[in-house]
């Protein structure tokens, strides 16, 4: 029986690779600091690979290892240098200690991604020409595993690997891409062969549009694509049209500022399957796109339940769109401009309007440049934790035990429930009745949507203190600053809060006032993405966390990108996805109470 070490199994790539790397009498043992469910003859091991003495651990016994941990995209160089530099030092120095003859570097195209056209294909071996930091970690660890091949004899491969995805979805990828069962066989290749020593090499797949690198090496391993992106080329061509000319090994490319030429906006309302109450029947999506000048193009949209809707497309079309319209593609430029123009409105619907011009803004930029949404943000995390909620306050007991009952069945170990109800007692009697569903390991949040005053709030905080309460989620009116400060100081379960809120200041207020453990903002009801970030850049200052508010196909994305470490709401039947307001598959995806994002331009959303 071998042991193979997949670091950063959970990711993209390590999901891959599970299945097609599973052989008789061969564990995988799965490192990863996210949660994931082993296979039969799969091992999991929770831990980051920054620590040197956990690696060293799952490496015991071990007679090889496959590195994919890390951050998987461009990032801020001092996560880089932690995540991927050191953590790359770490799981050679591990293997090393432990006695693991082989290891195996995911390297990236990105290494060598300012290599000119002119020459192409480019050569095994290489000079690093990095286009980002991320690509400057990778020419740090393929020196590293020269290092510790020539220092101290591991046997090391380095896998330059290019569009590894599902299937291409960018015309640059019907040259890049490396398919499933390719990476497969390309990592079996790497671990079958006799001796390698050091070597670098490409992994791409059979591409009839290819020649971009070499794969003399790949195939002197035994590797054989078998492949070919041209399968899609129709359909990815109809999309995106025909490739840019001289296009280089790397999607990064500086594009000149470009102006807006067009904006529309419609409304889409969605029948919720399961209604948030008597009255509460229906969410509304207002959809607007926008082009530029140069024929790219993005989806914006914003969101409300119930009410507002119409108010929110009137002044997207008499009051956004003149503004808008023949200024430049640029999130934060338009975002500011048009809170100076609607300075006089205020929140709300203001801001509610905003959103669908700023995420249409983020789409088009990221679509323009070939990367995902948590790619232009800056993707710190393969996966995000997510809690399971309802709107279930109106719910008999026995419905709301039924809701949670199924929540766990799907594998959810993060519940919120709501609390607020008139009788303080019949709210203790419902959380008592969750807490013995989900059992004492799981977290429990409680949401009161602001139906308390500062005395029933800390008369309600001691009493369910009993029952290990996580996080308590609006107690008091949004705009009670001072009254949140004060219930804070004087209870012990943690404040969470932000949903309500509209501005940069508010939330300023609320987190100097010291009133919040946890901010909460809402995408769309700060008014995009563009003041989301500066929301999240504020709290971290304050070392407080953002778990987003609600909208999981969009605040999933988000949350890939920030800071601190944060939670999704994953709402019951609420989602854009189980609304059916998608005309295809939705970006994110929500296993084992994680959510994950792929890697399609843009944020992926295309609604009907």
């Amino acid at each position: 029986m071998t042991t193979i070490v997949i670091t950063g199994a959970a990711g993209r790539i390590g999901e891959m690779l599970r299945p097609r790397l599973a052989r008789a009498g061969r564990v995988l043992r799965l490192l990863d600091i996210a949660e994931l469910t082993p296979g039969p003859a799969e091992e999991f091991v929770q831990a980051s690979v920054t620590d040197l003495d956990a690696v060293a651990s799952a490496c015991a016994g071990a007679s090889g290892v496959i590195h994919l941990a890390g951050i998987a995209d461009e990032a801020p160089w001092e996560q880089i240098v932690t995540a991927n530099i050191h953590g790359s030092y770490v799981v050679f120095e591990a293997a090393r200690r432990a006695g693991v003859g082989r290891v195996i570097f995911a390297s990236s195209n990105h290494a060598v991604g300012f290599t000119p056209r002119s020459a192409f294909p480019v050569p095994d071996y290489a000079f690093p020409a990095p286009d980002t930091y991320y690509g400057v970690s990778k020419v740090t660890g393929e020196a590293l595993a020269a290092l510790y091949h020539y220092r101290h004899g591991l046997d090391a491969i380095c896998v330059r690997l290019l569009t590894c995805r599902q299937r291409p979805d960018t015309v640059r990828a019907l040259s890049t891409w490396l398919s499933p069962g390719d990476a497969g066989r390309l990592f079996e290749a790497c671990l079958s062969v006799t001796a390698p020593g050091f070597r670098v090499i490409y992994g791409v797949s059979a591409n009839t549009r290819g020649g971009w690198v070499s794969l003399a090496e790949a195939r002197a391993l035994g590797y054989e694509p078998r492949d070919d992106a041209e399968t899609f080329a129709a359909e990815v061509i109809a999309t995106y049209g025909e490739p840019e000319p001289g296009a280089r090994l790397s999607r990064r490319r500086i594009r000149p500022m470009t102006a807006i030429s067009a904006m529309s906006a419609r409304h889409v309302r969605l029948l919720m399957p399961v209604p948030w109450g008597r009255d509460r029947l229906y969410q509304h999506v207002i959809v607007t796109d926008l082009t530029a000048d140069d024929g790219t193009s993005g989806c914006g949209f914003t969101w409300t339940v119930d009410a507002g809707a119409e108010a929110i497309l009137a002044l997207l079309d008499a009051d956004c769109r003149p503004v808008v319209v023949g200024g430049p593609a640029h999130s934060a430029v338009v975002w500011d401009r048009l809170r100076w123009h609607l300075r006089e409105l205020g929140g709300g619907i203001a801001r509610l309007a905003m959103a669908a011009v700023d995420i249409g803004l983020w789409d088009l930029q990221a679509r323009a440049s070939g990367l995902s949404l948590a790619a232009l943000i800056g993707r710190r995390r393969e996966a995000v934790a997510v809690y399971a909620s309802g709107v279930n306050r109106h719910l008999p007991l026995d419905e709301l035990i039924d809701q949670v009952t199924g929540w766990v069945a799907a594998g959810h170990s993060r519940v919120k429930v709501k609390v607020g109800l008139p009788d303080l007692d019949a709210d203790l009697e419902r959380v008592a009745a969750v807490r013995r569903v989900i059992g004492p390991e799981r977290l429990l949040m409680v949401d009161a949507n602001q139906m308390w005053d500062l005395p029933a709030a800390r008369r309600a905080a001691r009493a369910l203190a009993r029952y290990d309460i996580y996080w308590l989620e609006e107690p008091l009116p949004a705009d009670d600053t001072r009254g949140y400060a004060a219930l804070r100081a004087q209870i012990d379960i943690p404040v969470a809060a932000g949903e309500s809120l509209f501005t940069l200041a508010q939330f300023r207020d609320l987190l100097l006032a010291e009133g919040i453990d946890i901010a909460q903002p809402n995408v769309c009801r700060v008014g995009g993405i563009t003041p989301f970030l500066r929301i999240a850049d504020l709290a971290s200052t304050f070392s407080v966390p953002v778990m987003p508010h609600l909208l999981p196909d969009i605040s999933g994305q988000l949350a890939l990108g920030l800071e601190l470490p944060p939670m999704v709401e994953d709402i019951d039947t609420g989602s854009f996805a189980a609304l059916g307001a998608l005309t295809g598959p939705g970006p994110v995806v929500v296993t084992g109470g994680m959510l994950r994002a792929d890697d399609r331009p843009g944020h992926g959303l295309v609604f009907g």
